[in-house]
């Protein structure tokens, strides 16, 4: 899954990774994220994708506020 705002400046994604050194678990999801705020890569991890999926709902709920009040600028400079 990826998201990332109208202007391609912030993003938010899912990944999946195989760990092969043998320890539990062997697979995990993970969220990446760079808003306005924040900048997380690597440090969201998770065995259930559910969970994933919750947090990545998060993340992108904060961009699309970002591209909402791009939106509203955007707007406002250009003549009516």
């Amino acid at each position: 899954m990826y998201f990332e705002s109208k202007d391609g400046k912030y993003h938010t994604s899912v990944n999946y990774v195989k760990f092969k050194d043998g320890e539990e678990p062997t697979e995990m999801w993970f969220v990446d994220a760079h808003t306005e705020k924040d900048y997380v890569m690597d440090e969201d991890f998770f065995s259930d994708y559910d969970d994933a999926v919750s947090t990545f709902e998060n993340w992108k709920s904060d961009i699309m506020k970002y591209n909402f009040k791009l939106n509203l600028i955007c707007h406002s400079i250009l003549p009516i």
